[in-house]
């Protein structure tokens, strides 16, 4: 018999997962400097919305570098940058107890709002400066639209009820889309499940069902005439290569699957990471089906009483693998990040097969199951290892000499370097980007020397070929300080900074490195100048450096 409790009692609960959840989301938000992408948001946000909108600015749409611009500037802190996340993080628990207690009464939604609050991947994309937590709470609310309409059907409503259920579900769909490309298998997956659930009534609920379509439709147009522009600039998701299959299982595991459990402290300093992870990974796939298969006829059930629900569950099992093979006969699209939207799926299984079970067993295996999330990101420590721009900067700050100078390869991991810099006299004589164009920019008169560096930035990367050049003239005694971020042998920014700087120093000494478990190290390098020589750089200072 399903759990029942009283008005009081679930709210109450509902505010300590909310407490668990906001503490988990806060505690290491301002732990880690920003990382290259989230730096990036700081000066994609400068765009003018309309321009946001109507041109491709960037392979991800306008909604969240929008609100960014509203809200935040790139002087902001971490936990500001990072706030915007925290707020649709948290909000989606709200909504993912709505949609639990539609489909299994409170004790179903309180269940599944525990579940995501302590839901290792989720916490840690909660405290993200990117489009994902907001990308989330917009899709879970098309879901939470979709199976409200169900219900008002069923429970022959007001047309008024109806068209709130409809309203929730077209804007959910809608502004995901402005969101995030990847909203796109969203939204025509749960498209298909409402015109299917539409066909099967009468055909006086047909009319709703259309018009909200029609206005869909209406509203993708700008989107729409938006990515063609931006595929016939070339410029959508051409760095990404297709993932293997076991790259998509270990990705898949990443998102669903208790993460703490193979990567955390002890694991990492025995270097037994991957191992632990490719035994962990049958554990607990064992541990599901074993799930699935006791919980067989309730399932069943469920899946009788509540067809679109299943459909929509099993949607979000079968997504991840649709994303993943498009790679093999499109452009690759498929990223951890972008399965997070499918989380409410597993967190419905598993919701649908513990709360059928009798009182005492079902509140033993809710525990069990929050507690092996919760143990899991208290192991994984919340957030995931990010570039440790902080370091950098504090090598830099210590090293660098007045007179020296700094090169960035590749030129937009600058913003989350400068971002990070925290020096109240500036680093250097000049900090250089190296850019996709084969060129070395003039950004800065010394790293944390302009006011308008965000500005600068971004005028000088959206305008390669207009800007004037300047020299610079270099002396024995003086170093080149290389830091490389993302950028490896073969990519043009790279390519460019060893063309310049070999023939000053062909033999550069490492002098710090970000020792990280990921691929995405810092490297910062010497070039001791031993002849003068001179650099033709293209002017990026703003105004106030000149």
């Amino acid at each position: 018999m399903p759990i029942e409790m009283s008005k009081t009692k679930s709210l109450l609960i509902l505010m300590a997962i909310l407490a668990v959840g906001a503490v988990l989301r806060l505690y290491a938000i301002d732990s880690q400097a920003l990382w290259s992408d989230e730096g990036q948001t700081l000066t994609l946000s400068l765009w003018p919305i309309m321009d946001m909108i109507s041109k491709p600015t960037d392979p991800t749409p306008f909604l969240y570098y929008a609100l960014h611009q509203v809200f935040l500037s790139p002087d902001s802190s971490v936990a500001a940058v990072r706030s915007l996340s925290v707020v649709f993080g948290m909000a989606q628990l709200v909504l993912m107890f709505g949609l639990g207690r539609l489909c299994f009464g409170r004790a179903g939604g309180l269940l599944a709002a525990a579940l995501m609050a302590v839901w290792s991947s989720h916490v840690d994309y909660s405290m993200e400066a990117r489009a994902y937590a907001l990308l989330g709470f917009l899709i879970l609310l098309a879901f939470y639209g979709l199976i409200l309409y169900v219900k008002r059907i069923r429970e022959a409503a007001s047309l008024s009820l109806r068209l709130l259920a409809l309203a929730l579900f077209a804007i959910g769909n809608v502004l995901s889309f402005y969101t995030h490309v990847i909203a796109a298998f969203s939204i025509a997956f749960t498209g298909a499940l409402l015109f299917g659930f539409a066909l099967s009534r009468p055909r006086r609920y047909w009319p709703e069902v259309a018009i909200t379509f029609a206005v869909m439709a209406i509203l993708a147009v700008p989107g729409v005439l938006r990515i063609l522009a931006q595929v016939e600039t070339g410029h959508e998701f051409n760095w990404l290569v297709q993932a293997s299959p076991m790259t998509f299982i270990s990705t898949v595991a990443d998102m669903f699957f208790p993460i703490g459990f193979w990567d955390n402290p002890l694991t990492n300093s025995l270097d037994i990471r991957l191992d632990a992870k490719f035994v962990a990974i049958p554990v607990f796939a064992l541990l599901l089906a074993v799930s699935l298969w006791f919980s067989r006829f309730t399932l069943a059930r469920v899946a009788r009483e509540q067809p679109i629900l299943a459909l929509l569950v099993l949607g979000c099992a079968v997504l991840p693998a649709a994303i993943w093979l498009v790679g093999y006969v499109g452009r690759p699209i498929f990223l951890g990040r972008v399965l997070l939207f499918c989380i409410p799926g597993l967190i419905l299984l598993l919701v649908a097969m513990i709360v059928s079970q009798p009182r005492q067993r079902a509140i033993a295996l809710s525990m069990a199951t929050i507690g092996l999330w919760l143990a899991s990101t208290l192991l994984f420590g919340m957030m995931r290892e990010k570039q440790d721009w902080r370091g950098a900067n504090g090598f830099l700050a210590a090293a660098v000499a007045p007179d020296d100078i700094i090169a960035m390869c590749p030129d937009f991991e600058y913003p989350a370097l400068r971002h990070a810099a925290s020096a109240s006299v500036p680093v250097g004589r000049a900090v250089l980007l190296g850019d996709e164009k084969g060129a070395l920019t003039l950004i800065e008169a010394g790293l944390g020397a302009s006011r308008t560096w965000a500005a600068d930035y971004f005028v000088a990367s959206q305008r390669y070929d207009v800007r004037p050049t300047v020299t610079l003239d270099i002396q024995p005694g003086q170093s080149i300080w290389r830091v490389d971020g993302i950028c490896w042998d073969g990519i043009v920014e790279y390519a460019t900074l060893d063309r310049i700087l070999a023939p000053i120093d062909p033999a550069p000494s490492a002098e710090w490195s970000q020792k990280a478990k990921y691929d995405d190290h810092i490297l910062i390098r010497r070039y001791r100048v031993t002849q003068p020589a001179s650099l033709t750089l293209r002017q990026g200072l703003g105004a106030g450096q000149q």
